[in-house]
């Protein structure tokens, strides 16, 4: 059964979609069997997989003709196969990028679920348990056995279709940016997630038996990015570099003390010792560092690879293969690697 690891933070702007892009590439480079979800309706991350991020669509054109939808399945249509009684059968597939990396293309219309599937959580009432069911069925049914990992690339948003994706998952990680904004997130993050699970408890009660859901999702931790300690060839710290690094402190005592309470919520944390055997040589519960993209990020979403697979001919070809950005790509990809197999050991 794969492990389904939910990328979240309701802070927006954090590099989610990039962290989900190059952690799962990471992994399918050391052969494991990885598939994408894009369950953002803004669609960030099949518009970067899919090489569309720099593009506009034309006037004449849908979103349907841009991603080839009769091709692929999208998250809209694939949960359509589920509400939708029809003799008709599709033939479509998860759209390839590399060997061993799927997507699932996220859809426009995906917001459109919200209401309902917050109504079918908010009655008391068994008569719309289906429209949750079906969601995390539709996953179950598709990925079981098929692949190694799962990772679902959120929305910044504490709505239903995040609260059933999310306590769907095996695991939680949570990309941040050391700040104010990400420092309150963290500390926000058990009551979002008790009041998750009081208001996913029946529904994930009925359906655990039909679609082998864990018991609770386990927050794993926090990735920073753009890290930086110095900007000045010299080394020394500029004032900014003094005051980001002072937030990740704060932020790492944040999450220390959110993992603590998380324990106490249906067992959704885990414990330093727990931690540091699947990450070994990080600080809990701090998963990876990884340091500012800069331009790498640009010529990632015009390339549409990320940048773990970046060569000196993607470099060449964009001008950028100087001994600066050569190291950086190195440093990144080492960050990611270790990431990766710090999940294989889960």
């Amino acid at each position: 059964m794969a492990k389904i690891i939910s990328v979240y933070n309701h802070k927006g702007g954090v590099g989610k979609t990039t962290f989900t892009y190059n952690l799962a590439a990471s992994l399918a480079k050391k052969g494991q069997r990885v598939l994408m979800i894009d369950a953002d309706p803004q669609c960030n991350l099949t518009y970067f997989v899919r090489g569309f991020a720099d593009e506009d669509i034309e006037a004449n054109e849908s979103y349907d003709d841009k991603i080839e939808s009769k091709l692929y399945w999208d998250i809209n249509s694939i949960i359509d196969k589920y509400f939708t009684i029809s003799d008709e059968t599709e033939e479509k597939r998860f759209y390839k990028k590399f060997e061993n990396l799927d997507l699932l293309m996220g859809h426009i219309a995906f917001t459109s679920r919200e209401s309902s599937l917050s109504l079918a959580l908010s009655i008391n009432e068994d008569t719309l348990s289906h429209i949750p069911r079906a969601f995390v069925t539709m996953f179950r049914d598709y990925i079981s056995g098929n692949y190694d990992y799962v990772f679902i690339d959120l929305s910044p948003s504490a709505g239903a279709l995040n609260q059933v994706l999310v306590m769907s998952s095996n695991f939680i990680i949570s990309p941040i940016i050391p700040g104010l904004f990400c420092y309150e997130t963290i500390k926000l993050f058990p009551t979002i997630l008790n009041d998750w699970t009081n208001r996913v408890s029946r529904f994930r009660t009925s359906t655990r038996s039909l679609v082998n859901l864990p018991s609770a999702p386990k927050f794993l931790g926090i990735v920073s990015q753009n890290f930086r300690l110095t900007s000045r060839p010299t080394g020394s710290e500029t004032q900014s570099a003094k005051r980001f690094q002072e937030w990740e402190t704060k932020i790492n005592h944040a999450t220390s003390k959110t993992m603590e309470d998380l324990v106490g919520i249906n067992n959704m944390g885990i414990s330093s010792a727990d931690f540091q055997r699947v990450f070994p040589n990080k600080d809990p519960f701090v998963i990876g560092k990884i340091i500012d993209f800069n331009q790498l990020k640009v010529l990632s979403e015009t390339e549409g690879i990320p940048i773990v697979q970046f060569n000196n001919s993607i470099l060449n070809k964009h001008k950028l293969s100087t001994p600066y950005y050569i190291e950086k790509v190195k440093q990144i990809t080492i960050a990611f690697n270790e990431i990766a197999d710090g999940l294989i050991q889960l």
